[in-house]
């Protein structure tokens, strides 16, 4: 993978708006549930759902049923589903995006507080280490 800024920006740019495609996917799913059972579906943190790292070459992005069945996700899954948690709460939560030295990215949840705290989640801590 090339490191100039220039692809680095580009490739940050994409994968942003298939982690908001995502974030969209997750949220219309938690609707559903609530309206269809009256009951919220139970949060990332409740689920036991464990963290699976995916090769970069080998990216499969899994919405909430699927990490569900699977049992796992990927850092890009799980702060997915924590930010359409997030938003649903009425929170402004939104995919942070962090290149690694070296190639490959990161996933991270950001929070921003209407006070104009910024509070990052880190997927790794919201499903534990297993």
């Amino acid at each position: 993978m090339k490191t100039d800024p220039v692809s680095v920006l580009g490739h940050i740019q994409a994968l942003r708006s298939i982690l908001e495609a995502l974030v969209e996917v997750d949220e219309k799913f938690l609707e559903e549930h609530e309206r269809k059972s009256g009951v919220p579906h139970p949060s990332v943190h409740d689920v036991g759902a464990v963290l699976r790292l995916e090769p970069s070459s080998d990216e499969t992005f899994r919405d909430i049923p699927s990490i569900v069945a699977l049992g796992a996700g990927d850092v890009a899954d799980i702060a997915c589903w924590r930010i359409a948690e997030l938003r649903l709460r009425g929170k402004d939560a939104s995919p942070m995006i962090e290149y690694r030295r070296g190639g490959g990215y990161t996933v991270k949840v950001r929070i921003d507080d209407e006070d104009g705290v910024v509070h990052i989640e880190d997927p790794v801590d919201i499903v534990g280490r297993r």
